[in-house]
């Protein structure tokens, strides 16, 4: 019995531990003064109800394609919205003419070179970038 309980208590052990489709990073350019950003922050710049950072910059935010896992994640933990209720989301602001969803990439690659160029960009990756024009931003409940 206990060793039943032990096994049990390992296996969600092993369960709880973040997996790596879980995770992804928040990335500016690395001239961006701006170090930390809220999720509701982020909402407001990827739902465009915002165009600057909180420090009063210019905030262009930057996909990745609604196919992309790391987009479905971005989305529902960020934007609270699945890609049904986002994609009605976006049909109203066009068709009212107030907004157009940001430029979606199609990889991470790409995403951290649009960042890497422009200092307002700000972006979503699914691993830790590579280029050292870009960084990660703390992301703040």
């Amino acid at each position: 019995m206990l060793s039943m309980l032990f096994m049990m208590s390992v296996f969600s052990v092993v369960l709880a531990e973040p997996d790596e489709e879980d995770t992804f990073y928040i990335i500016v350019n690395k001239n961006n003064s701006i170090e930390t950003i809220t999720i509701g922050q982020l909402s407001r710049v990827f739902t465009k109800k915002t165009k600057k950072f909180d420090n009063g910059v210019a905030a262009l935010p930057i996909a990745q394609r609604a196919s992309r896992s790391v987009t479905q994640l971005f989305n529902l933990r960020v934007l609270k919205k699945n890609a049904k209720q986002l994609k009605y989301y976006w049909s109203r602001k066009m068709f009212s003419g107030s907004s157009k969803p940001p430029k979606a990439l199609s990889s991470d690659m790409e995403v951290e070179k649009f960042v890497a160029s422009l200092q307002n960009a700000i972006g979503y990756v699914s691993q830790l970038p590579t280029s050292t024009q870009v960084k990660v931003l703390t992301v703040e409940p």
